[in-house]
């Protein structure tokens, strides 16, 4: 009788587990984030500023956007099926566990009249929407920044987010400037909410007690001033100059805003949503737009996660000790990846099982 080999050896079996290990991986495993330390987030956010009609107007040092270009980029949305969001859209959006694909948020700042003159004929023709941050202090009084840009007026303001098409939202009230400060024991001009002011007196920054409370206090008055004009309740906050931390963030929920808005930041505090500004990060966008699969692979920390307030208007105060930050990505990462390895090792477990149990040699076929 001849010897008859088995179809898999134990010596074949040992060299499948690693075949078994990269199916258990694929298919046990959760779906990793494709950019988990990518800034990116999704829908994606266009930031602009001002906008001239020639080329005359433009001018150096100042984030200027020509109105044909900027008809150019919105007449790419509308060609491509692209969704442009309301703020309350928005909101709605990034509380999903699956934002909706081909949909962008466009925002201007600081409030100037082409928002009222040049873009809101633009956004009626394309039948498109858009959200005006405006700085509450300027609105309806003279441009001595550049006066070849007006602010909106108040009356403007309330046409606008009574037509539905410009959604007006909060870009501080008295915070949109620099201030003397210090950090890490230096004296350096910076922005006013992200910045803890010297006395001119003393020498010394004020204490975090207090710079929490200023951070609160500004934001609590910038919201109540913009829902008295508007009588609406806003619901979003662009930090000035793009600059906040956590104690800004815990300050901005507890002023009652549902959303916070950075800029082309690649070091954020988690929470706030990412813009870019255009025309110099419109081809990222367009990337973005054209691959909603893979720049969906946003943050997972929703601005609501953060952890509860230590201040407020009725709060206790805490001591002057900086607030814990929220478990950010690296903490799920971590658990992910130890999923990931459990996933492997039960996998190839198995794997092996069933192969010892389907492919045994036969006692009998071992004999001659």
């Amino acid at each position: 009788m001849g010897h008859t080999p088995p179809a898999l050896g134990m010596h074949d079996t040992r060299r499948a587990a690693p075949l078994a290990a990269i199916l258990a991986l694929l298919c046990f495993a959760p779906a990793a984030p494709a950019a988990a330390a990518s800034a990116r987030q999704y829908p994606p956010v266009l930031c602009y500023h001002q906008i001239v009609e020639h080329e005359s107007q433009l001018q150096p040092g100042y984030p200027v956007i020509l109105a044909s270009t900027l008809e150019g980029q919105l007449r790419y949305l509308k060609e491509h099926g692209i969704r442009t969001l309301t703020m309350a859209e928005y909101v709605e959006a990034i509380e999903q566990p699956q934002p909706p694909a081909h949909t962008v948020l466009l925002t201007f700042d600081d409030g100037y009249e082409s928002v009222y003159t040049i873009l809101r004929p633009l956004l009626q023709r394309y039948g498109m929407h858009a959200t005006a941050f405006v700085i509450t202090s300027r609105v309806g009084r003279q441009n001595t920044i550049n006066p070849n840009q007006p602010w909106l007026t108040w009356d403007q303001c309330r046409e606008l987010h009574a037509s539905g098409i410009v959604d007006i939202e909060a870009h501080g009230e008295a915070s949109h400037c620099s201030v003397q400060g210090q950090a890490n024991g230096r004296t350096r001009q910076g922005p006013y909410l992200t910045t803890r002011i010297v006395d001119k007196t003393t020498g010394k920054p004020e204490t975090i007690t207090a710079y929490r409370a200023r951070v609160y206090k500004e934001l609590r008055a910038c919201k109540q001033h913009l829902d008295q004009e508007l009588h609406a309740d806003s619901r979003a906050f662009c930090w000035p100059f793009g600059a906040s931390n956590a104690d800004c963030l815990v300050a901005a929920r507890e002023a009652g805003f549902r959303v916070t808005f950075c800029l082309d930041s690649k070091t954020h505090p988690v929470g706030d949503r990412v813009r870019y500004h255009s025309p110099e990060n419109w081809v990222l966008v367009r990337t973005m737009l054209s691959n909603p699969a893979l720049a969906q692979a946003m943050d997972p920390i929703r601005f609501a996660d953060l952890p509860d307030a230590v201040y407020g208007a009725t709060a206790a105060v805490s001591p002057d000790v900086p607030p814990q930050p929220p478990s950010g990505p690296g903490a799920r990462v971590l658990a992910r990846l130890g999923l990931v390895l459990a996933s492997v090792v039960v996998g190839g477990a198995l794997w092996a099982l069933c192969a010892r149990v389907l492919f045994r040699i036969p006692s009998e076929a071992v004999a001659d």
